[in-house]
């Protein structure tokens, strides 16, 4: 029965009313579970509302008289009042409920707009599908619905225009382009009403009617006359009907203050009222992130401005610092003021409750301050901090004032600073704010909302930890998404409808992004919009995602036919951008393990102490998820290739057997040294090491990736990370007081590796643990299957670009993933805990990635030179290189009667050490190492001498 009504007609409308419902209950839930009353332009459309309903009047006044305003727009207000009018005034759920339908709304016209976007009518069904998906998913513009702001409805009306422009550009007959035009300009002058860039929006389609209509004709387009005749017959019905919405304000706004006004003002100023346009162009010339937004411009003439608010880095000499010290003073002191009376001790402790009302980023700033303030000793800056902390006082009200004078000097400052670095102002500080702007966490108005940055001030009581890496995740992967689905657009640009709509989509989000990166308050609420649009390219990229299904009468595959249905493309006898990572990750394990001495070393350049990851901590998972690439294209051609079975695994056995001993010899290397006049003793050899761990996860891996397909290789990875985390979390360890993996001695890996290796033979650096130990390989041998799925994935015969695209994809998702695991089980390298290989097979993906990217698609090589060489022997660079700085290390040069020195010592301090600092000499040294091998390995490499194990 279920087959019978797959088959029907009917079975594809079900879904999507399903799918609708979903969207629509989980908007309402988010209106109605998440609601919030803090936005204060939320309160002042309400206030707008409630007026019209029971005053008749478009006032902000909460008594008599009602004077009318034109600060605002009147579409939220008039959205407001209409369900006033109908469920109660002050009935704000309602509100919330109906923003909630809005939304879903613009689910579904975001879903018919990847349907008519796709010229080819198998993916129609696909791309709508995943855009309708995608958009439904997307917390962003969801949590809106939870507000009484205008975002939601100014979504929905940017995706309505897009959805009848895109009707009035197909259509067929001259009246239906004539409705559907009017409609365009009927929902972009609605836009603006709502808010006034939305005009952008409009001037995109309008640019798009021109650039198609006359530069990229379809192929049995008219002559170029009527051409420009039907633009502008088209254009003309459009700008009318944009107009005409916005003539019944524009009037208003004449009868009652006497002025063309057919928006609102720029600056929310009422007719006549002082704007300081010196001060704000002075905003523009540092501001770059929204945290400062708050503090400097939302509260001006309402509370004092410190010095304490503006970060040194934004004063390009001190010269002006002071004058804008002076140009403060004089606006938090204007003329008759009274002095400020003392702080109180009460009014200090109850500061830290009020920091609500300023912008969460002036909180921050805030919080960083007062924290600063407990630590400092200095009496001035402990003063500016209880400022700031008074400034919060809800009941107090402030003397304050910005003139003209000193605005004028705000304005000449702003001069100054963009004669100083005009690139400066129009070029990097708008590519910073636009970047801002895209690359935030989109959290506002959720219970956790807030920046990622400082991660230190992440408030962990609201999971602040947990959902603000995920969300900043989920921003990279909708724009990985839809940059790669743009792509595929483009790569069809020859059929002229698909070219139009890209210009349309380029168009709808540059115009807007652009424009907010040049104002003063670049807060990313503004860009919230515009991820709408982004999920139709991404919704065209994941529709080419196939699910294979098997014919009712195909009998089973076996586990070999190439896992699950994933046909395997002929590939090149070498993938040239492993080489190239695997040549940059060998490269780094070479730098950081040969300093010039251990004593002076950057921080980048060492291991975490014990919990958290830097540069270094990400090398050896690097390789051995390279390894496991690896394992995926060479096995798999041996495999497919219908190799003797069991010759494929001798040669595995042999292979990490050789890999295992050399290690082994490394460990014993160089067995008697003569300067001390001692074998090595073989009760002290470490069993344990890089190479060890590499060989048994290369075996583990291999034989995995040969008898199981890809779905059971990751069901496997994901056990050992589970029982990796549940025995060093739940396991007590024998002769613990308490078992924690906080403590280096007192968690299971620990205890095992004293217990079986004993400690003569583990780390001598520890003696306690050792950080390639026993069980720790158990997690290790999940990275290297992360990279066996990578292969395999690489190995499918899907284009280029989607097997760039989800690389990318997972990479970030894994990431984050590890991230958000990190506050369970931390990022530990020393332990290789399961969130430690999440995070570090998420960054190995994203670095992999550029690889491709770089070097196998678009073909930039030269630069990649150093580590082809590198990476096509990376075995006999890390033997080498460990020979050698053994052999540096053991030969000893007499500097003074009784005293030597070893040579990789002298060598340091007489060739190195005079040429600057020591952490920079001992940088220098490694370099130099490096550059060695560089040399003997290129050798090697001409003569296509390649050393294998």
């Amino acid at each position: 029965m279920l087959d019978n009504f797959r088959q029907s007609k009917w079975f594809p409308v079900g879904i999507g009313v399903l799918m609708v419902l979903l969207a629509l209950g989980s908007r309402i839930a988010v209106a109605c579970w998440l609601a919030t009353d803090d936005p204060g332009d939320g309160r002042v459309y309400a206030q707008l509302a409630k007026n019209l309903v029971e005053q008749g009047v478009f006032s902000l006044a909460t008594e008599a008289p009602f004077t009318p305003t034109l600060i605002r727009l009147p579409g939220q207000p008039l959205l407001i009042a209409a369900v006033y009018s109908i469920f109660g005034v002050g009935n704000d759920t309602a509100v919330r409920v109906v923003h909630g339908g809005f939304d879903t709304g613009t689910c579904v016209i975001v879903g018919a707009l990847a349907w008519l976007w796709t010229t080819d009518e198998e993916r129609r069904r696909r791309n709508a599908f995943w855009a309708f998906l995608l958009a439904s998913l997307c917390p962003f513009i969801a949590i809106y619905a939870a507000t009484l702001l205008s975002e939601t409805l100014t979504t929905f009306l940017m995706a309505a225009m897009t959805l009848t422009a895109t009707l009035a550009f197909r259509s067929a007959t001259g009246v239906k382009c004539f409705l559907w035009w009017f409609l365009t300009g009927v929902s972009a002058g609605a836009a603006v009403l709502l808010r006034p860039d939305s005009g952008l929006f409009a001037a995109a389609i309008g640019l798009t009617l021109v650039v198609s209509g006359l530069f990229f004709p379809p192929p049995d387009a008219p002559p170029f006359l009527r051409r420009i005749f039907g633009v502008s017959w088209q254009g003309a019905v459009f700008t009318l009907a944009f107009l005409l919405v916005l003539a019944p304000w524009t009037i208003r706004n004449y009868r009652v203050f006497g002025l063309f006004q057919p928006l609102a003002p720029a600056h929310a100023e009422m007719p006549g009222e002082f704007v300081p346009l010196g001060y704000q162009r002075w905003l523009r010339t540092w501001v770059d992130d929204a945290r400062f937004i708050g503090p400097t411009l939302w509260t001006l003439n309402e509370k004092p401005i410190r010095m304490s608010r503006f970060p040194e880095t934004i004063f390009d000499s001190p010269d002006e610092r002071a004058r804008v010290t002076a140009l403060l003073d004089q606006y938090n002191h204007p003329p008759g003021s009274e002095p400020e009376p003392p702080k109180s001790a009460d009014q200090s402790d109850d500061s830290d409750q009020n920091d609500a009302d300023d912008s969460a980023a002036g909180d921050e700033d805030s919080a960083d301050q007062s924290d600063a303030a407990d630590d400092q000793s200095d009496d001035e800056e402990s003063d500016a901090d209880k400022d700031d902390d008074d400034d919060n006082d809800p009941g107090r009200v402030y003397n304050v004032k910005m003139t003209p004078e000193i605005d004028a000097g705000f304005a000449q400052l702003a001069d100054e600073r963009i004669a100083r670095a005009p690139v400066r102002y129009y070029f990097w500080l708008p590519v910073k704010r636009a970047a801002v702007l895209w690359f935030d966490t989109h959290s506002l108005y959720y219970p956790f909302g807030g920046q990622i940055s400082p991660v230190e001030d992440l408030d962990r009581d609201v999971g602040q930890q947990y959902w603000l890496p995920f969300f900043l995740a989920l921003t990279w992967a909708f724009t990985i998404l839809a940059a790669f689905g743009a792509r595929l657009m483009w790569r069809e640009r020859a059929n002229r409808e698909t070219l139009r709509w890209l210009i349309l989509l380029g168009l709808m989000i540059f115009l807007r992004l652009g424009f907010l990166a040049t104002i003063e308050n670049p807060e990313p609420r503004y860009a919230v919009e515009l991820f709408a649009l982004v999920m139709i390219p991404a919704g065209f990229l994941l529709g080419r995602l196939r699910f294979p299904q098997k014919p009712a009468d195909e009998t089973p595959e076996t586990e070999t036919d190439m896992k699950e249905n994933i046909p395997a493309a002929p590939e090149p006898a070498r993938m040239l951008s492993l080489d190239v990572f695997r040549g940059m990750t060998i490269a780094a394990m070479i730098l950081v393990n040969n300093p010039g001495t251990w004593d002076a070393i950057r921080p980048p350049l060492e291991h975490a102490e014990w919990h958290g990851t830097t540069p270094t901590d990400l090398i050896f998972p690097f390789f051995l998820f390279i390894v496991g690439v690896s394992i995926a294209l060479s096995l798999g051609r041996l495999a497919d290739g219908g190799g003797v079975r069991w010759k494929i695994y001798f040669k595995i056995a042999k292979r990490a057997l050789l890999i295992f001993g050399v290690g082994l010899f490394l460990e014993v290397f160089p067995f008697y040294n003569p300067w001390k006049a001692a074998w090595f003793d073989p009760a002290t050899v470490r069993i344990s090491g890089v190479l060890q761990r590499i060989a048994v996860c290369y075996l583990v891996a291999a034989v995995v990736f040969l008898t199981t397909n890809w779905k059971k290789q990751a069901v496997i990875a994901g056990a050992l990370l589970l029982v990796y985390w549940a025995l060093m979390t739940l396991v007590d360890v024998p002769g613990c007081a308490v078992t924690s993996i906080n403590d280096q001695a007192c968690n299971l890996s620990a205890y095992l590796d004293r217990l079986i290796l004993t400690e003569p033979h583990i780390w001598n650096q520890s003696k306690v643990y050792d950080p390639e130990g026993l069980l720790s390989t158990l997690p290790a041998i999940a990275t290297a299957l992360a990279g066996a799925l990578t292969g395999t994935w690489l190995r499918t015969r899907r284009d280029e670009t989607e097997k760039l695209a989800g690389i990318f994809f997972f990479g970030v998702v894994l990431i984050a993933a590890g991230w958000i695991w990190s506050g369970w089980f931390p990022l530990n390298k020393k332990l290789w805990t399961s969130s430690y290989v999440v995070y570090t097979a998420g960054l190995a993906l994203c670095f992999l990635g550029c690889c491709y990217w770089l070097v196998d698609l678009k073909g930039w090589r030269r630069w990649a030179t150093p580590f082809v060489v590198f990476g096509t022997n990376a075995i006999a660079l890390y033997i080498g290189s460990t020979m050698m700085s053994v052999i540096f290390d053991m030969v000893q040069i007499p500097v003074a009667e009784d005293k030597t020195v070893s040579l990789q010592e002298y060598i340091f301090q007489n060739v190195f050490l005079p040429l600057g600092a020591p952490v920079d000499a001992s940088l220098y040294y490694a370099v130099a190492f490096i550059l060695i091998w560089l040399f003997l390995l290129w050798l090697l490499y001409r003569k296509g001498i390649f050393i294998r194990l």
